[in-house]
């Protein structure tokens, strides 16, 4: 009984991976990131490896940006600069398929604490030019986006005060 219940029950978890396999390898992401920061970064390593593997295996687009730039931290922590700048370098290639600013904007920041853990300043100082530039057009963007947003505002407030005193004048009462 206890067998077939255990086989079951590995039946189970089996389908639920293969059915929500984004969804659990996305899980295992977070699950490593969390590891990563309490400074376990063996059992990090373990769950975005894991992850890694699901990714690849399955063909999982989604998130393996952030997959990367995870696993070059963890490998950046455990002072391993060779594998981090290797997944930093697979999470700006990404970020640049995928029009990602902010993925692009921490590869290059991993890379430049790459250079700068090898002493090699002139790389580091270059990787974080092209930090500040994303940063600085990412800023630009949400700040014209606001600017946009307070405009639009404005006008509808201009727009429903003219209406209403427009409907004032042609009241009965006036």
């Amino acid at each position: 009984f206890f067998q077939a219940e255990d086989g079951i029950r590995d039946d189970l978890v089996t389908g639920v991976q293969t059915c929500a396999l984004p969804i659990y390898t996305q899980c295992l992401g977070n699950l490593g990131i969390i590891e990563f920061q309490q400074k376990n970064y063996d059992v990090a390593l373990s769950h975005m490896l894991e992850a890694e593997g699901l990714y690849k295996k399955y063909g999982i687009e989604s998130n393996i940006g952030v997959l990367y730039l995870s696993l070059g931290d963890i490998y950046l922590a455990k002072k391993n600069i060779g594998l981090a700048s290797s997944y930093y370098s697979k999470a700006l290639e990404n970020g640049r398929e995928l029009e990602s600013i902010d993925d692009q904007r921490y590869a290059y920041l991993g890379l430049s604490n790459c250079e700068e853990m090898k002493r090699n300043f002139s790389a580091a100082y270059d990787y974080i030019k092209k930090y500040n530039v994303l940063n600085d057009s990412i800023f630009n963007f949400k700040s014209s986006r606001k600017q946009t947003s307070l405009l639009q505002n404005y006008e509808m407030e201009k727009r429903d005060r003219s209406e209403e005193h427009t409907s004032e004048l042609q009241s009965p009462d006036h």
